[in-house]
Protein backbone atom coordinates (compact mmCIF):
# COMPACT_ATOMS: atom_id res chain seq x y z
CA UNK A 1 0.00 0.00 0.00
CA UNK A 2 2.80 2.85 1.16
CA UNK A 3 4.12 1.92 -2.51
CA UNK A 4 1.40 3.57 -4.08
CA UNK A 5 2.09 6.55 -2.42
CA UNK A 6 4.74 7.19 -3.44
CA UNK A 7 4.33 6.23 -7.11
CA UNK A 8 4.45 8.71 -9.85
CA UNK A 9 1.07 7.45 -10.84
CA UNK A 10 -0.55 9.14 -8.42
CA UNK A 11 -1.97 12.79 -9.52
CA UNK A 12 -2.18 15.51 -7.58
CA UNK A 13 -6.08 15.92 -7.18
CA UNK A 14 -8.08 18.49 -8.88
CA UNK A 15 -12.45 19.14 -8.72
CA UNK A 16 -12.33 18.64 -12.67
CA UNK A 17 -12.98 22.26 -13.45
CA UNK A 18 -10.35 23.15 -16.97
CA UNK A 19 -8.35 25.65 -13.99
CA UNK A 20 -7.81 22.98 -11.83
CA UNK A 21 -6.25 20.16 -14.07
CA UNK A 22 -4.37 22.92 -15.72
CA UNK A 23 -3.07 23.57 -12.15
CA UNK A 24 -2.73 19.62 -11.29
CA UNK A 25 -0.71 19.05 -14.07
CA UNK A 26 2.28 22.08 -12.93
CA UNK A 27 2.44 20.50 -10.14
CA UNK A 28 5.94 19.22 -9.76
CA UNK A 29 6.76 15.80 -8.47
CA UNK A 30 3.88 15.20 -5.76
CA UNK A 31 6.10 11.63 -4.24
CA UNK A 32 8.76 13.70 -3.58
CA UNK A 33 7.11 16.03 -1.90
CA UNK A 34 5.01 13.55 0.33
CA UNK A 35 8.52 11.84 1.15
CA UNK A 36 9.53 15.01 2.30
CA UNK A 37 7.06 16.04 4.72
CA UNK A 38 6.51 12.18 5.79
CA UNK A 39 10.85 12.36 6.86
CA UNK A 40 10.12 15.61 8.75
CA UNK A 41 7.04 14.33 10.75
CA UNK A 42 9.40 11.24 11.77
CA UNK A 43 11.79 13.60 12.63
CA UNK A 44 9.46 15.83 14.77
CA UNK A 45 8.77 12.14 15.92
CA UNK A 46 5.51 12.34 18.74
CA UNK A 47 6.11 16.16 18.60
CA UNK A 48 4.68 16.36 15.31
CA UNK A 49 3.91 19.79 13.35
CA UNK A 50 1.19 21.71 12.34
CA UNK A 51 0.43 22.68 8.85
CA UNK A 52 1.64 26.08 9.81
CA UNK A 53 4.93 24.32 11.45
CA UNK A 54 5.50 22.24 8.03
CA UNK A 55 5.36 25.37 5.50
CA UNK A 56 7.77 26.95 8.21
CA UNK A 57 10.26 24.28 7.41
CA UNK A 58 10.10 25.05 3.98
CA UNK A 59 10.24 28.55 3.68
CA UNK A 60 13.93 28.58 3.34
CA UNK A 61 13.91 26.25 0.87
CA UNK A 62 13.86 28.07 -2.92
CA UNK A 63 13.80 25.16 -4.95
CA UNK A 64 11.00 24.36 -8.01
CA UNK A 65 10.41 20.65 -5.99
CA UNK A 66 10.34 21.68 -2.12
CA UNK A 67 10.05 25.33 -2.22
CA UNK A 68 6.01 24.96 -3.00
CA UNK A 69 5.92 23.38 0.43
CA UNK A 70 5.81 26.69 2.13
CA UNK A 71 2.92 27.48 0.05
CA UNK A 72 -0.66 26.37 1.98
CA UNK A 73 -2.26 25.56 -1.36
CA UNK A 74 1.07 22.81 -2.40
CA UNK A 75 1.89 21.77 1.44
CA UNK A 76 -2.02 20.85 2.89
CA UNK A 77 -3.17 18.51 -0.09
CA UNK A 78 0.26 16.68 0.20
CA UNK A 79 -0.39 16.27 3.89
CA UNK A 80 -4.07 15.58 3.43
CA UNK A 81 -2.99 12.55 1.13
CA UNK A 82 -0.26 11.57 3.53
CA UNK A 83 -3.38 11.07 5.76
CA UNK A 84 -5.22 9.09 2.92
CA UNK A 85 -7.40 11.34 0.77
CA UNK A 86 -10.75 11.17 0.52
CA UNK A 87 -10.15 7.50 -0.39
CA UNK A 88 -8.82 6.10 2.71
CA UNK A 89 -9.45 2.87 1.23
CA UNK A 90 -7.17 3.30 -1.80
CA UNK A 91 -4.63 5.23 0.15
CA UNK A 92 -2.41 4.60 3.13
CA UNK A 93 -2.81 6.82 5.60
CA UNK A 94 0.54 6.90 7.14
CA UNK A 95 -0.50 10.90 9.29
CA UNK A 96 -2.51 11.20 11.51
CA UNK A 97 -3.94 13.93 14.10
CA UNK A 98 -2.50 13.22 17.46
CA UNK A 99 -5.57 14.56 19.24
CA UNK A 100 -3.52 17.64 20.42
CA UNK A 101 -3.49 21.45 18.70
CA UNK A 102 -0.84 24.15 19.26
CA UNK A 103 -1.54 27.79 19.22
CA UNK A 104 -0.29 29.66 16.25
CA UNK A 105 1.49 32.95 15.82
CA UNK A 106 -2.29 34.71 15.56
CA UNK A 107 -3.38 32.52 18.62
CA UNK A 108 -5.63 29.92 16.84
CA UNK A 109 -5.51 26.52 17.79
CA UNK A 110 -3.85 24.13 14.66
CA UNK A 111 -4.03 20.67 14.61
CA UNK A 112 -0.87 18.80 15.37
CA UNK A 113 -0.02 15.86 12.82
CA UNK A 114 2.11 13.13 13.65
CA UNK A 115 3.15 10.29 11.96
CA UNK A 116 0.73 6.50 12.81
Amino acid sequence: MQRMLFTDEMKPPDSGSDTSKAAARKVPNTKLQRQAILAFLRERSKHGATDHEIRAHFSDCHDELYGPLANESTQRPRRYELCGGKNQNERPVLVVFSGRTRKTASGCDAKVWVVK
